[in-house]
């Protein structure tokens, strides 16, 4: 490492946040290094890649026991100043100055939500995240805002996944933004076969994990029946009347469903709430 990097501001906010989550993952992924045959994976991770959209869509193997990144597609070289693969801090390098404290909230939203993953069985299309709102540095020297899918691939014996394969969406013009260091994001969880476990997180202060004594979704069960409809082409007035509901109560759920997800208007909040898995 060059002294001037050393040196560098940035630097040390990195190493510092690194420190942190460092010990969080040694206790919990001590033992899952000798269980997983990582060249394995990123054969997935490309066979993955070949099978997507290339001009909108960056595929990488993503790892929680490091946060490391072992494969980017090519096309994210076109987009970054791509950091190193297989570095502990690449995704740290990746994320804006505003956003550095992402990891050590992620996967503490993660370990509470554990108990949700442990039953998951060997079929890897029964359990994903979504993250929506991360910024990463583009070679642009502007931050890019991205919708992260996750398929889980491989998992601890605690249940907390080790490896995803990890899709990122370029979303910036769906998501309004109070200014460019905004350090918004949220994420949902969801495993079982019928997507029977979900989750809902914001780093917005306050954001409740559970209601009720169950885990909270994107969307309430009368939001997404709300949403269905506005996504048919259904107006207010006709909503209200088939829920027997006011159409001030249709536009408060329609308003508090796009202050929850940061949509630019309700075009962009169906849209992000199908990349979520909401239908």
């Amino acid at each position: 490492m060059k002294h001037n990097e050393r040196d560098n501001p940035m630097h040390h906010k990195i190493e510092t946040t690194y420190n942190k989550l460092s010990p969080l993952l040694k206790s919990h992924y001590q033992n899952s290094g000798d269980k997983i045959d990582r060249s394995q994976l990123i054969g997935k991770a490309e066979s993955a890649a070949s099978l997507t959209d290339k001009n909108n869509i960056i595929v990488s193997l993503f790892h929680y026991d490091d946060f490391s990144v072992s494969f980017l597609s090519e096309n994210a070289k076109e987009a970054f100043n791509c950091f190193p693969l297989a570095d502990e801090k690449a995704l740290f390098l990746g994320l804006v100055d505003e956003q550095l404290n992402f990891p050590q909230e992620a996967f503490n939203w993660l370990s509470e939500f554990t108990n949700g993953f442990k039953s998951i069985e060997a079929e890897k299309n029964k359990a994903y995240i979504y993250y929506c709102g991360l910024k990463l540095k583009s070679k642009e020297g502007s931050p890019r805002t991205f919708f992260v899918r996750q398929q889980i691939l491989t998992q601890n014996d605690e249940g907390l996944p080790i490896s995803c394969i990890s899709y990122l969406i370029d979303v910036s013009h769906l998501l309004k933004s109070k200014n460019a260091e905004d350090d918004f994001y949220w994420c949902r969880m969801v495993r079982g076969k019928h997507k029977e476990v979900k989750c809902f997180r914001s780093s917005k202060a306050g954001t409740p994990f559970k209601k009720g004594g169950t885990f909270r979704d994107l969307l309430s069960a009368r939001e997404l029946e709300i949403l269905k409809m506005i996504k048919h082409h259904k107006e207010s007035k006709e909503i209200a009347s088939k829920l027997n509901i006011s159409i001030n109560t249709v536009d408060r759920h329609r308003k508090n469903m796009i202050a929850r997800t940061r949509a630019k208007d309700t075009t962009a909040l169906i849209q992000l709430c199908k990349m979520a898995g909401m239908f």
